[in-house]
């Protein structure tokens, strides 16, 4: 229970401290307002290009939707994905910036914003600086929507991050040829935190089998 209220207090102390820095940016932006379900919340559409690859990212900020849910409210963003295109694997990678990177957890909806199945943040993997996971679409499932929202399991922890540089010199003599290489890394940690920003992409036509029902 005290972990529980720890996560909670994490979870609004950095929601209100981004919304006060917004406003301190801009004082024309309103405070969010939550509401209580996610069919309330303004959807942002995922557009598949037919034939080509697609990427969209989409960002948890002040300006986005509020949801609250058991009591507390946390950033809420709510994508409407394209019927027409599914079947299909669509890959959510949680963008790790400079400061912070969101530990998402997304959740697949159907048509009346039911819950048909959820991602939290232990499903993704790290590749490099980034987080990633493949989410399964099947016409059976009728998935309409995606709900994204921080995981309160991970925020307040630490990411850690490695950066580096190489640089390579190339010499040369009348009679020979070459070239010497270095570089060095740089380890540091950022936090998880409620905001960030999701980059969704998918292979139009692409079919892969779920490990979970193997």
């Amino acid at each position: 229970l005290d972990g529980r209220r720890t996560r909670e207090a994490v979870l609004m102390l950095g929601w209100l401290a981004a919304v006060v820095l917004a406003a301190g940016a801009a004082q024309d932006v309103p405070a969010p307002v939550c509401v209580t379900s996610p069919d309330a919340l303004p959807p942002q559409p995922f557009v598949v290009k037919a034939g080509k690859t697609s990427s969209s990212e989409f960002v948890l900020d002040t300006h986005g939707g509020c949801l609250s849910i058991e009591g507390h409210d946390e950033p809420a963003l709510l994508i409407r994905l394209d019927p027409s295109a599914q079947p299909m694997n669509l890959k959510v990678i949680s963008v790790s910036g400079k400061e912070s990177t969101l530990p998402a957890r997304m959740t697949l909806l159907d048509e009346h914003f039911g819950e048909l199945r959820s991602y939290p943040f232990e499903r993704f993997v790290k590749r490099g600086m980034n987080y990633s996971t493949t989410v399964f679409l099947e016409p059976a499932a009728t998935v309409r929507y995606l709900l994204a929202r921080p995981d309160d399991e991970w925020v307040g922890k630490q990411n850690q991050l490695t950066q580096g540089t190489r640089w390579t010199v190339f010499w040369a003599t009348p009679t020979l040829v070459g070239s010497m290489s270095n570089g060095n890394e740089v380890k540091r940690s950022v936090p998880f935190t409620v905001f960030g920003t999701l980059r969704l992409e998918l292979e139009e036509g692409a079919r892969l089998i779920d490990p979970a029902k193997r």
